[in-house]
């Protein structure tokens, strides 16, 4: 019994490591000077992968570093100012 499950436990986990990743929404924080680099490359990304959904949040690098600081929601945080790099 106990090899049956130890099995059973190694199908399951092989299934998921090799499943691909669900789509989902993901945050991104990006300095505005940025905007039309992402805009193009997240259109571009989408048009492949159908079912992710971007949810965008532009700004000045300080602003958005200081917002994320403070619990803002940020899957990815792309800084025009090194300064703002390393939060």
């Amino acid at each position: 019994m106990r090899i049956s499950v130890i099995i059973f436990m190694g199908i399951i986990c092989f299934c998921l490591l090799t499943a691909e990743a669900l789509a989902g929404e993901i945050n991104l924080s990006i300095a505005a000077s940025l905007k039309e680099v992402i805009n193009e490359m997240t259109g571009s990304f989408a048009r492949k992968k159908p079912g992710v959904r971007f949810l965008k949040n532009f700004g000045g690098s300080g602003a958005l570093a200081k917002q994320i600081e403070n619990g803002a929601p940020a899957d990815i945080f792309i800084s025009a100012n090194l300064e703002w790099m390393n939060i």
